[in-house]
């Protein structure tokens, strides 16, 4: 007899939910949306709201959501045309606050960081505890990443699916952008506080010094002395916490132009790799033609870190017209050298190892090197590069052929 009246009590208890939402949908709709505020940490405006009842879910329009600890005059964390919340009669007896799926459509997010790429926009902070999550598919979304000092990154897509896990959810998509290209997206929203963490992947990206300034969170100094133009592998990795954001930029090409303005170096057909960590900066196995010959560079680091930046180089050359390489600003005033210049029309062989550290408008040079040169109707030259006091010194040594 108990059992009875339990299960009797459990069905009136069913029955008359389902008449409630069917009847009395406003009142639904209010309570489910403040369950949804307290549970995911956010405040819930919309314009417009049409429920369907417990059978169909409910369809929201103009939406509008900020953080619940967000100021009312901070920007919007994101907002979305039309929102589908789609739920059983099982799933929202079950999980009012959570429904089975959502499905947005104009969805548009956007964070905003400072300066140095602290995030300053409140994001949700979801008990962990909780163990029911819904499917969210987001049709035509935009994210816009605006760091302060710089115009706003954008990135659209037709289409982004987001699946749960126990600890937040996952997310996949492809965008094609008119100016970067096609590329990939995965990450993770998860934690609490919450932690979002993208991979942006191209096997054709469009690079060229405009586009890559516009990539937020990486110095601009790096784009200074380091100029890429031409299409090739990026992979980009954003891993963002309310404390700090840490970018790692990975750029494998081959045929690119690259400039390095303060080593004189404008070289094309180059193929090799990029790496931006942080404020550190990476060129591996860089090889292409520069100076009439072919030069490559093994390894190279540019480190913004410190006060005052530091950039190294170790440059190996072939072939290289020696008129070319006496011209770089490095090079005014070597000793020795500049006297020959009306001479210099031969090519060098060598290596160099070149040490610049950005003082101030003129930076601190140091240049070792040695090499072979041979010049048109004369001898063979053995030489050797030092600094000497702040001063580049070619010191050649004459060989018979």
């Amino acid at each position: 007899m108990p059992n009875r009246s339990l299960r009797a009590l459990l069905l009136f208890l069913a029955a008359f939910g389902v008449t409630v939402a069917m009847v009395r949908p406003p009142l639904m709709r209010r309570v489910a949306l403040r369950l949804v505020e307290k549970n995911l940490d956010v405040r819930v405006q919309t314009r417009q709201a049409v429920p369907h009842g417990l059978l169909e879910g409910m369809h929201l329009h103009n939406l509008e959501v900020r953080c619940t600890r967000a100021p009312a005059t901070h920007p919007f964390l994101f907002t979305a045309g039309k929102l589908r919340v789609e739920s059983g009669i099982l799933g929202a007896l079950l999980h009012p606050a959570s429904p089975e799926s959502i499905a947005c459509e104009r969805f548009r997010l956007r964070l905003d960081f400072d300066q140095g790429g602290k995030l300053l926009t409140f994001l949700p902070q979801v008990e962990a505890k909780t163990t029911h999550r819904p499917k969210i598919r987001l049709d035509d979304w935009e994210l816009v990443l605006a760091q302060a000092g710089r115009a706003p990154f954008h990135v659209k897509g037709r289409s982004c699916l987001l699946e749960p896990t126990p600890d937040g959810h996952t997310l996949e998509t492809r965008f094609t952008d008119e100016r970067y290209g096609t590329w990939s997206v995965r990450g993770t929203l998860e934690g609490s506080p919450a932690r979002l963490r993208l991979t942006l992947a191209s096997e054709d990206a469009r690079l060229t010094p405009t586009h890559l300034l516009e990539i937020p969170f990486i110095p601009r100094e790096v784009w200074d002395q380091v100029e890429l133009r031409g299409t090739g592998q990026a992979k980009l990795d954003l891993d963002i916490t309310p404390g700090r954001t840490h970018h790692h930029l990975v750029l494998d090409g081959k045929e690119l132009d690259i400039q390095v303005p303060i080593a004189g170096i404008q070289a094309t057909g180059v193929s090799g790799r990029a790496e931006v960590d942080g404020r550190l900066v990476r060129l591996t196995d860089l090889q292409g033609r520069v100076w009439g010959g072919k030069l490559a560079l093994p390894e190279s680091l540019l480190d913004f870190d410190k006060p005052f930046p530091e950039l190294t180089f170790r440059v190996m050359g072939d072939g290289l017209r020696l008129a070319d390489l006496v011209g770089q600003p490095w090079a005014k005033g070597a000793g020795g050298l500049t006297r020959m210049a009306t001479l210099l029309r031969g090519t060098a062989s060598g290596q160099l190892a070149m040490a610049f550290t950005l003082t101030g408008p003129l930076p601190k040079v140091d240049i070792q090197g040695t090499g072979e040169a041979g010049i048109r109707g004369g001898p063979q030259v053995h030489w050797v590069v030092k600094t000497d006091r702040g001063r580049v010194r070619f010191e050649p040594v004459f060989k018979a052929k």
